[in-house]
């Protein structure tokens, strides 16, 4: 109930400190004894809208006093909003007060009465949906919602877990979005917060009107617990889940005769091989990833059964645990290598593949 305490905004027009002095008045007779009653400072969003409670955006906090008086001291910038909150440690404790505000800059001081709009979404990490950071390739597993923002202005996202007794570390990734889909790989991220072990994670950002793919997850992969997602906007949003891809995967591994290496060298048909066919144009997402989770230069070709050419695949090998690779595929058949850039690699390997269609997809060798 943070952000139903007074609020009022404050914009200096030179850089000046502000000192604040906060009294509670006529304190015995509402309570015997004075409360503990402190002032904060947030970073603002204007001067029309209320601030949320959120670690993220405190700029500066006075001690808790029981006392008649309290105050604070807070170096501002020029044309730059801030929020002053005064209140009570302990909620529900009702008492007048008197604020003064002392400051050698011109101030533009708003009362803030109207609160953002609020859109909650509940969701689940659980098992395959559990897929952890962007350090792990299950991480496009996880639950992801579509933002849709209609007037330019700040977004608070916030992100709590279930109340356990020891909280996994989670966090935020937001991918400005045109086609509104499932983000399939980790470039052009937008904002992301930082990994807290905490049961809340707020990340406040800057949109503009337009789509964003919003993505909440724990830290590491495979750690199962209900979460609400929630989002305040200065105007009407709207967010949705965006539906899971159809989830295809192999376990398989280059031995001998079948580490035939990248396309440089002339044994790369070698390699093992996986048939698919796709009957609609989609979009398919590739991922190879080895046993050991070691970093290996690892990648993949897609070969057009009626052309006999490559239509797609790895143009650069990295040396990580997983690699993938993302495309556009027309109605076809298609043939699937997966490689090791040098031959003669003996490594067991994990194939996934995420379709917005069924395919249908075997082993050929």
């Amino acid at each position: 109930n943070f952000s139903k305490n007074p609020q009022w905004a404050i914009t200096p027009t030179v850089d000046a400190p502000l000192f604040i002095s906060l009294n509670q008045i006529d304190i015995r007779r509402y309570h015997k004894q004075s409360p503990p009653f402190g002032i904060c400072i947030m970073k603002g969003i204007g001067h029309e809208y209320r601030c949320e409670a959120n670690p993220n955006t405190l700029l500066a906090m006075s001690e808790f006093v029981g006392s008649r008086e309290n105050s604070l001291r807070f170096d501002m910038k020029a044309n730059t909003t801030y929020v002053l909150i005064p209140c009570t440690y302990e909620p529900n404790i009702e008492i007048p007060f008197y604020l003064s505000l002392f400051s050698r800059s011109t101030l533009e001081v708003t009362e803030l009465k109207k609160d953002r709009a609020l859109l909650t979404v509940k969701g689940e990490w659980i098992d395959n949906t559990a897929g952890g950071c962007l350090n792990y390739w299950t991480w496009i597993n996880n639950p992801q919602y579509l933002l849709t923002i209609t007037q330019r202005g700040s977004v608070s996202v916030e992100l709590e877990q279930q109340q356990i007794e020891k909280p996994h570390h989670i966090g935020i990734y937001i991918w400005k979005s045109d086609e509104g889909k499932r983000q399939l790989n980790s470039s052009g991220l937008f904002h992301q917060s930082q990994f807290t072990n905490s049961l809340k994670v707020t990340l406040e950002v800057p949109l503009e009107v337009g789509k964003y793919v919003v993505l909440p997850c724990t830290f590491y992969p495979a750690h199962n617990t209900p979460f609400t997602l929630k989002t305040f906007n200065i105007d009407t949003c709207t967010i949705r889940p965006i539906p899971s891809l159809y989830d295809y995967g192999l376990n398989d591994e280059w031995q001998s005769g079948t580490a035939g290496g990248c396309q440089n060298n002339p044994t790369w048909k070698n390699n093992p091989n996986y048939y698919f066919m796709v009957q609609s144009k989609c979009t398919v997402h590739f991922t190879i990833s080895n046993s050991d989770n070691k970093p290996h230069p690892m990648g993949c070709y897609i070969i057009d059964k009626k052309l006999n050419t490559t239509v797609g695949g790895t143009t650069r090998f990295a040396n990580t645990p997983f690699t993938s690779h993302s495309m556009e595929i027309n109605p076809g058949e298609y043939f699937l290598y997966v490689c090791t850039y040098h031959p003669n690699q003996y490594l067991s390997f994990h194939v996934h593949i995420h379709s917005e269609t069924q395919i249908l997809l075997y082993k050929v060798k």
